[in-house]
């Protein structure tokens, strides 16, 4: 929220000094004006779309740098959460083979880790992103998007 007032504070002071600009381009006495004044409510109209957009383009660039972050957090303790737990395996199997005042070989060292790694991924909430046809996709779209755009447009995907 208070980014977003930030935002339209910022945008409407902008808008105000771009239209203030307007008026004093009209209030001048340049010769061409005449020519231009029919366009006046246009130029108005125009900024303040252009303003509404960028305020729009802005808020949703916010909110998505915001929920990467949050994303990246929740990543980020995953990762601590894990690996302090293997960790802390790892240094259980060292004691019980200290204490067992026995050696591991590289294979039982190897199998014991990879033991720990598969019980500690088990744990996650993890699902592999299936494979997608990126191209097709955006095809689709395309069709969805312009079935009421016309023939020429629709002739010009079936040639594909």
């Amino acid at each position: 929220p208070k980014l977003e007032c930030e935002i339209r504070r910022e945008m409407n002071k902008r808008e105000s000094e771009t239209l203030d600009k307007l008026k004093g381009l009209f209030l001048s006495a340049a010769d061409n004006m005449q020519l231009m004044e029919k366009y006046r409510e246009e130029f108005k109209r125009s900024i303040s779309s252009l303003c509404r957009r960028l305020q729009d383009d802005s808020m949703h660039r916010c909110k998505d740098a915001v929920n990467r972050r949050v994303g990246l957090q929740e990543v980020d303790d995953s990762w601590n959460k894990f690996h302090q737990k293997i960790e802390q395996q790892v240094k259980e199997l060292l004691l019980k083979c200290k204490r067992a005042n026995r050696v591991l070989g590289d294979k039982e060292l190897q199998a014991a880790f990879g033991k720990m790694w598969q019980d500690t991924l088990s744990q996650l909430d993890y699902q592999p992103c299936r494979e997608r046809n990126i191209a097709l996709e955006i095809e689709n779209l395309l069709r969805e998007n312009t079935a009421n755009q016309g023939r020429v447009i629709n002739k010009m995907l079936e040639r594909k």
